[in-house]
């Protein structure tokens, strides 16, 4: 097969290889569509010695209606019986091809140009380099069935059929059009994605991708309150902030994978009653920018275990901390306020839910002091760590 990438840049900038943690778009996807491809092997054989006669290139009759059953459908009876020899005859180089076999992202139009013309495909086949190439974006885009379609049509191209190169271009058998191999392998790989569905295979492992992912380029959070300030001296203004919460954006570089840039946004509040009436209430508003980097934990376990993406990020902020403090009861007010910047560093466990929610706990360290002059001569500082809890979404 001869053919060509259109890419626009370099391909050592497009193309970036599958490792399944999840560590790139698609790479879950991905490894979903090997475990059904693989678990579906598994099962039709189980099949075939619990019901011998049982055909594979037939459509299910609980699903007539899938898309994938128009494949199969057009069939004449010489190719399905010619299909069913070939799922046969190929399955153990098939589950050999998904064992070794490897994967790489580009992130441009793939051109797959032939003898018969030139076309855009979502994927391609390298048989001398055991790599198929996966157009990122729209791998992510199709659905679970459309994924496993592709890949085991592309993985039937890792080896021959009674001999034959399984080249797209070329007749065989019945199939006896230009495209009669393509034809071959796309009534197969239908097949195969089908009896999955029909055997709940495919629905065992589809579970699996409503995890949340750590792909996404946005994410927001909300907190509990963080950089808890203490009296310099010990004081009876000291007052504890018992409302607050903390407000995160965050932006994941997609070239830079790890690092990111963060705002956030703090507000706080809190009040007590000293000598029998005189009221205290103060407010602490705060803003920050900085840096984020991720270190996965468990990065080469199982992405079918649900703590597989779980990971730790460290932040280093600027934060600039406005606050008012105010005293007043019946007769008379005193109002005081201050101002800080200090720079804030954070660790912050991220621990995966479902739908692209997280759960999130950390500490974070600062070196804030506000000074309240006038009649107060009051100092806050921060003197110990700060630990808070929260929930994040990204997408």
């Amino acid at each position: 097969m001869k053919w060509i990438f259109a890419f626009l840049i370099s391909c050592s900038t497009m193309a970036s290889t599958f490792i399944g943690n999840g560590g790139q778009t698609g790479d879950l996807e991905l490894a979903v569509s090997m475990k059904q491809i693989r678990e579906a092997i598994v099962r039709m054989r189980e099949v075939k010695i619990e019901t011998p006669n049982r055909r594979f290139c037939v459509c299910p009759e609980n699903y007539r209606d899938h898309q994938l059953c128009e494949t199969v459908e057009k069939l004449n009876e010489d190719q399905k019986i010619f299909c069913d020899r070939f799922i046969q005859t190929q399955m153990s180089k098939l589950e050999n091809a998904s064992q070794t076999t490897q994967f790489e992202w580009v992130k441009t139009s793939i051109v797959n140009q032939n003898k018969v013309g030139t076309r855009v495909v979502d994927a391609v086949a390298r048989k001398d380099k055991k790599l198929i190439y996966i157009d990122q974006s729209r791998f992510v885009d199709i659905t679970g069935s459309q994924r496993m379609f592709l890949i085991t049509h592309e993985l039937f191209h890792m080896d021959t059929f009674d001999g034959i190169k399984l080249d797209d271009e070329d007749p065989i058998g019945p199939f006896k059009n230009e495209y009669g191999i393509r034809d071959l392998l796309n009534a197969a790989a239908a097949s195969i994605t089908l009896t999955s569905i029909d055997e709940t295979v495919f629905q065992d492992y589809s579970r699996y991708l409503s995890q949340s992912r750590s792909t996404g380029r946005h994410w927001v959070g909300l907190y509990s309150a963080s950089n808890s300030l203490q009296d310099d001296k010990s004081t009876n203004y000291k007052t504890e902030m018992t409302n607050g919460s903390r407000f995160a954006y965050q932006y994941q570089f997609d070239s830079l994978f790890g690092f990111g840039v963060t705002v956030n946004i703090q507000n706080q509040s809190g009040n007590k009653t000293i000598f029998g009436s005189a009221r205290i209430d103060e407010k602490r508003s705060s803003k920050a920018v900085g840096v984020t980097y991720r270190y996965f934990l468990f990065n080469n376990m199982d992405p079918f275990t649900h703590y597989w993406n779980m990971f730790l990020q460290f932040e280093l902020l600027t934060e600039r901390m406005d606050a008012t403090f105010k005293m007043h009861d019946e007769q008379s007010q005193l109002e005081s306020s201050a101002s800080s910047t200090s720079p804030v560093f954070r660790v912050n466990l991220f621990f995966p839910i479902k739908h692209g929610f997280w759960l999130n706990a950390g500490i974070d360290f600062s070196q804030h002091k506000m000074y309240y002059p006038r009649e107060f001569d009051y100092t806050l500082v921060s003197k110990t760590p700060n630990f808070f809890l929260g929930a994040s979404y990204g997408f």
